[in-house]
């Protein structure tokens, strides 16, 4: 097994999939001054300040397009995976930008259908993450069946990420379909700071949330027992956390569905 550490994983990155690599140096940067923002502009939108959903994206888009990086440079470059690398950036690229020109402008991001142009900003984002959606699929599909070159004790691992995020990204259809995350309560009532997980009522963010960030989690499972146990038990450990794992996503949402809050 070779384990690649942060600085030269980085170092691949830039070299194959310079796209990614980066796109998530420009969304951290862009998260600092989304900070700044944050601390010197106290307009409110749907509850909370105007940059604090925006900075959230930055930083959940910039560990994702890392993750998906990493992922990546497991295997051999191809055209399919260059087309994913180019897919999901360009896919990414366009939510950041819808939301923090939404932001700018002092209205909300998702669901807002208010003017035309809300309309199609809304669409376009929405769009855009089918899309990525599609590709994690691929994704999903091509680690499953090709050997990695590098880090195949991870070849699992990877798999169950990309399921776990899949089932996020399903969590996310029905924040859709309800045309807000929050059941029971207004879009704009108290949460949890910075999250703003709704203290009050239901709240389907919870269970998109831990879904997406599952993408990061199996391969760090991973990573903390190779090694130090045997890989048969490591892929049964990963197998049987899948399923509780997904069992709480769906918990989750089924107590945001009835109106429940987290805490």
């Amino acid at each position: 097994m070779i384990r690649l550490k942060f600085g030269s994983v980085l170092g691949n990155m830039q070299s194959k999939y310079p796209i990614i690599y980066y796109l998530g140096w420009a969304l951290w940067f862009l998260s600092a001054g989304l900070i700044m923002l944050w601390v010197f502009d106290d307009q409110i939108v749907t509850g909370i300040n105007r940059w604090i959903k925006p900075l959230k994206f930055s930083i959940s888009i910039a560990m994702f397009l890392w993750t998906v990086g990493w992922y990546l440079l497991n295997y051999e470059k191809t055209k399919l995976l260059r087309f994913i690398a180019w897919g999901v950036s360009i896919s990414m690229l366009i939510e950041i930008v819808a939301i923090v020109l939404q932001a700018a402008r002092g209205v909300g991001s998702h669901f807002n259908t208010n003017t035309v142009f809300d309309a199609i900003v809304f669409s376009a984002m929405g769009n855009a993450i089918a899309f990525n959606s599609v590709l994690l699929l691929i994704l999903g599909f091509f680690i499953a069946f090709r050997k990695p070159l590098l880090n195949h004790e991870y070849q699992i691992a990877m798999v169950l990420g990309v399921f776990v995020i899949l089932i996020g990204s399903y969590m996310g259809t029905q924040i859709i379909a309800n045309m807000g995350h929050s059941v029971g309560v207004a879009e704009d009532a108290a949460g949890i700071p910075f999250l703003n997980w709704k203290l009050s009522g239901g709240d389907l963010r919870v269970a998109h949330f831990f879904g997406i960030h599952g993408l990061q989690l199996f391969p760090l499972l991973a990573f903390m027992m190779i090694g130090k146990i045997r890989l048969p038990f490591v892929n049964g450990i990963l197998l049987v956390t899948t399923l509780v794992y997904s069992g709480i996503i769906f918990w989750l949402y089924i107590q945001a569905s009835n109106g429940i809050p987290l805490i």
